[in-house]
């Protein structure tokens, strides 16, 4: 799942699981999220929200915590975190805010370009190119001794 929105205040979220996702089953494209250098999630940068929430990870989020840590009014605060309530990051209880699995996603989420397909093959290429001289070379990974220390003869 990727983050949609470039540089607008909302950065909505996008992306559906897959049919055949199970229930407490994360598919490919929910556990797949990544969001762009210039992206905005409430009206603040993705990147910046994205450390709050790996920093609030299995914490209670208050409106004042929200607010010393962004620099903000306490209403902005509370709209801020209206709008990650809106877009299922985090869901309200009683008198605070919890991540939700949508949450912790993008915790999780990278802001790293994806490979291109040509860099990818190059690389599982060369990684396989490398475990052939490994496994060709004898000396690398000689057999074990019956007499190792984990055999019954030891």
């Amino acid at each position: 799942m990727c983050l949609s929105g470039g540089t607008g205040s909302g950065g909505e979220f996008g992306g559906q699981a897959r049919s055949g996702s199970k229930a407490g089953h994360w598919s490919d494209e929910e556990v797949r999220m990544r969001i762009e250098k210039d992206q905005f999630v409430g009206g603040l940068p993705a990147r910046d929200v994205r450390g709050f929430m790996r920093s609030a990870a299995g914490k209670i989020i208050r409106t004042r915590t929200v607010a010393q840590q962004f620099g903000l009014s306490s209403k902005k605060a509370e709209h801020f975190l209206n709008e990650l309530e809106n877009q299922g990051l985090i869901s309200p209880k009683e008198d605070y805010w919890e991540a939700t699995a949508k949450g912790y996603a993008f915790a999780m989420a990278t802001a790293a370009k994806p490979l291109r397909k040509s860099t990818a093959e190059q690389l599982v290429g060369e990684t396989i190119g490398r475990a052939e001289l490994v496994n060709a070379d004898y000396q690398v990974g000689l057999p074990c001794s019956a007499t190792g220390p984990f055999s019954e003869a030891s």
